[in-house]
C-alpha cells in the first residue's frame, strides 16, 4: 500500500483541466482542439515564466510542479485572468474555461513523472473548484497568506471524492463569487466526547449498580493503528492536558475510515502504562501502525513532531513537523488528520457519526472541561457545587457549544442522583432541556454525537420512564463509534430496562474495545448473561473478576461470590452455591442486600429472585 520512501519528495502540485471538455469535443471537435491549443500556449508560457515544470498531460488536463506555493498561486491567478480576457470578445464556440487545484504534499518520483497523494489531492481540489476558479488546500494557504495580494474564502473541511480537505477558494475580482458551502467542522474539532463519557458513564454505573476493572482478547484487523499519547515537553505541567486531548481527537477523527481500524484511547493509555514493545503491540493487538508525537512548548509557541511507524516492516514511513501557537492548535490537528489520511491513501469514513467536542475555540475551555471531570471523581454531593461553578463558567464562554450544553445536562443528572436537588421535577426538566438544545444545535449537521441522547436516557431512567429511556438509548446507539465507555453506558441502560440481549451486545463491544474493562460493566454483563440463561458466560465473566488481586470497590469480590452462589443454585449445584456463599462470608468487606437493591428504577424488580435467594441464605 505504501511506496518506498527513497524515491519521494515534497512538491507543490498544480492541476488543471477544461470545464465541459468532453461535451465540447462531441459538439465541435475541431474548434475545441484549436481553443485548447491557444489556451495551452498561454498556460505553458506562464508555467515556464513562474519556474514551474509540466510533468504530465492527458487530453485537456495538465499537471505541473512548482518549487514555491506563492509562484504556483500567482501563476494560477494570472492564467485565469488571461483566459477571461481571451474569452471576453469571443463567440461561445471559441470560449474555454478552466478549473485549477493546488496542493503541497508527498509525491513519488518516477523518472520525469510524479505520483502519489500529493498529486491526487491537487487533482481532487481541481475537480472541486468553480469554473474559472482555483481551490487550494490549507497547507498551501498557510504558505501564501500575507505573501500575495490574492484573497481567499475559507470553505472549511470539505468532502471531495472521499477525502476530507480543508479548502480555500481564490477570490480575486472578476474570477468568481464567494460560494457558501457548509463547513464540516462538526466532526473535526478538538476532543472526543468519549473523554467525557469515560468518567460520566462509569460513575453513573457505580451509583446504579455499584463498581470497577479486566483483560482482553486479541483483535483481528488487517490495517490497525495505535495512537500513542503525545509526549509534552514544557517548562511546567500546565500543558499536560494537551496530551490526552490530542489523543482523543485523533482517535475520534481517524475512526470510521473504510478498511482501517484505530484502537480506542483506552487501549492507548493502557498500552503505555504496561510499556509494551512494538513487537508485543503487533502480536497482541494486530496494530501494524503506531503514530507517536511530541509537543515542545515555550511561551505558548508549539512545535509538534509526529512519526508513523510500520511495525511489521520495522521502519518509519512518515514524519511531519508543524509549528503553531496554542490558540491555533485546533486547526493544526485538522491538518494532521488530513495529512495522515492522504499519506495512507485513505479517507472514506462514516460522516454521520462523530464523537467530538465541537464549538471549542480556546484551550481555556478544554482546561475547564478537564477540571470538571477531575472534580466529578469526588463522586459525592459535596463536589456538585464545584462542578456546577465550572460548568457555568464553561457555558458562559459559549452558550451554543455542544459540549458546553452536554455538561449542563449531566450536571442536573448528578444533582438528582447525588441527592442535591431540592426540586427533582424542575431539575429533571432542566437536564432534558440542555440535552435537547444539543440535539437542536446539531440538527443541520451531517454528524451526530450520541451524548445528548445517552444523558436523556439516564435522566429518564432515573425517573422511571422506561419508554423514553429506551427511545433515547436507541437514538444514541446509532451515533456511537470508537468509544468503549459509550457502549458500556448503553449496556447499563439496556440491562436495567430488561433488554438483556441488547445489553450483552453493547457490553461485549465495550469489552472488545478496551484492555482493562471496568468491573462494574463486567458485573452487569454477567447478570445480563444470567437473565438470558447463558450461565457459562456469566460464570466465566464473574470468575475473572473474583480472581483479580485488586478491586476498585471493597465489596466487589463479596458481590461476585454472592452472584456466583446464586448462579450455581440456578444450575442445581447447591454444594458449590454454598461454597461461594461461604467465601463471601469469610471476607472482611461484605456486601448486603442493600448493595443489590438500591439504585436504578426497576432494580428491585430485576433482582427480585436473587434477593429472595440471598435472604434465604441468611444475607441481611
Amino acid at each position: 500500500m505504501l511506496e518506498d520512501t527513497s524515491d519521494r519528495k515534497i512538491a507543490v502540485i498544480f492541476a488543471t483541466d477544461v470545464v465541459g471538455y468532453s461535451k465540447s469535443i462531441e459538439q465541435n471537435e475541431n474548434q475545441t482542439l484549436i481553443n485548447l491549443k491557444e489556451c495551452r500556449n498561454i498556460l505553458d508560457k506562464l508555467i515556464t515564466k513562474n519556474k514551474g515544470r509540466i510533468f504530465n498531460t492527458g487530453g485537456d488536463s495538465v499537471l505541473a510542479e512548482f518549487n514555491s506555493a506563492v509562484t504556483a498561486v500567482e501563476c494560477a491567478s494570472k492564467f485565469q485572468k488571461q483566459i477571461r480576457e481571451r474569452n471576453a470578445d469571443l463567440g461561445e464556440d471559441k470560449k474555454m474555461e478552466f478549473r485549477i487545484g493546488i496542493h503541497i504534499g508527498d509525491v513519488v518520483i518516477d523518472g520525469d513523472n510524479l505520483y502519489g497523494e500529493g498529486v491526487n489531492i491537487a487533482a481532487r481540489l481541481e475537480s472541486f473548484s468553480q469554473p474559472n476558479g482555483l481551490s487550494i488546500s490549507n497547507s498551501i494557504y498557510d504558505l501564501v497568506k500575507g505573501r500575495t495580494d490574492n484573497k481567499f474564502n475559507d470553505l472549511g473541511i470539505q468532502k471531495i471524492k472521499n477525502n476530507f480537505i480543508h479548502t480555500f477558494d481564490l477570490l480575486n475580482e472578476g474570477i468568481l463569487k464567494q460560494r457558501k458551502i457548509k463547513k464540516n467542522y462538526n466532526y473535526l474539532h478538538f476532543i472526543s466526547l468519549g473523554l467525557l463519557l469515560t468518567i460520566i458513564v462509569s460513575l453513573s454505573t457505580i451509583l446504579i449498580f455499584n463498581n470497577d476493572n479486566i483483560d482482553k482478547k486479541n483483535i483481528d484487523y488487517n490495517n490497525t493503528m495505535l495512537i500513542a499519547p503525545f509526549e509534552i515537553r514544557a517548562p511546567d505541567n500546565s500543558y499536560n492536558y494537551l496530551s490526552q486531548g490530542i489523543l482523543e481527537y485523533l482517535v475520534a477523527n481517524l475512526t470510521g475510515v473504510k478498511d482501517f481500524k484505530v484502537l480506542s484511547s483506552s487501549f492507548s493509555n493502557e498500552i503505555l502504562q504496561k510499556d509494551y514493545s512494538d513487537k508485543e503491540i503487533l502480536q497482541k493487538f494486530d496494530a501494524n501502525f503506531i503514530l507517536r508525537g511530541s509537543l515542545q512548548i515555550l511561551n505558548d509557541n508549539i512545535r509538534m513532531n509526529l512519526t508513523l511507524k510500520d511495525i511489521a516492516q520495522e521502519k518509519q514511513i512518515w514524519t511531519q513537523t508543524k509549528t503553531t501557537e496554542l490558540e491555533n492548535i485546533f486547526d493544526t490537528q485538522d491538518e494532521i488528520v488530513i495529512d495522515i489520511l492522504g499519506f495512507l491513501g485513505l479517507g472514506v469514513r462514516d460522516t454521520s457519526k462523530a464523537t467530538v467536542f465541537t464549538s471549542i475555540d480556546k484551550p481555556k475551555e478544554l482546561q475547564l472541561i478537564l477540571k470538571w471531570l477531575e472534580i466529578q471523581r469526588g463522586f459525592s454531593k459535596d463536589v456538585w457545587y464545584q462542578m456546577a461553578d465550572i460548568s457555568n463558567q464553561l457555558y458562559e464562554m459559549n452558550p451554543h457549544g455542544l459540549v458546553h450544553n452536554t455538561i449542563k445536562a449531566w450536571d442536573y443528572h448528578w444533582k438528582i442522583t447525588w441527592g442535591v436537588s431540592q426540586d427533582i421535577k424542575s431539575d429533571f426538566q432542566k437536564g432534558i432541556q440542555y440535552a435537547n438544545k444539543v440535539i437542536d444545535l446539531q440538527k443541520d449537521s451531517l454528524q451526530k454525537i450520541p451524548d445528548p441522547y445517552l444523558a436523556k436516557a439516564f435522566l429518564y431512567m432515573r425517573q422511571g420512564n422506561v419508554e423514553e429511556a429506551m427511545k433515547n438509548a436507541n437514538l444514541g446507539k446509532k451515533y456511537i463509534i470508537n468509544n468503549p465507555e459509550s457502549w458500556g453506558g448503553l449496556g447499563v441502560i439496556y440491562h436495567f430496562n430488561n433488554e438483556h440481549e441488547q445489553a450483552i451486545e453493547a457490553l461485549e463491544i465495550y469489552q472488545s474495545q478496551t484492555i482493562k474493562p471496568n468491573d462494574l460493566f463486567m458485573e452487569i454483563l454477567g447478570w445480563a448473561y444470567t437473565f438470558e440463561n447463558n450461565y457459562e458466560n456469566a460464570k466465566s465473566t464473574w470468575e475473572y473478576i473474583a480472581n483479580k488481586d485488586k478491586h476498585y470497590q471493597k465489596k466487589m469480590k463479596s458481590k461476585i461470590y454472592l452472584s456466583l452462589s446464586y448462579l450455581s443454585s440456578l444450575e442445581g449445584k447447591f454444594r458449590k452455591s454454598q461454597e461461594y456463599f461461604d467465601l463471601h462470608d469469610a471476607l472482611k468487606h461484605k456486601a448486603s442486600l442493600e448493595n443489590f437493591s438500591r439504585g436504578a428504577f426497576g432494580k428491585v424488580n430485576l433482582m427480585k429472585k436473587p434477593l429472595k435467594f440471598w435472604k434465604k441464605m441468611g444475607l441481611k
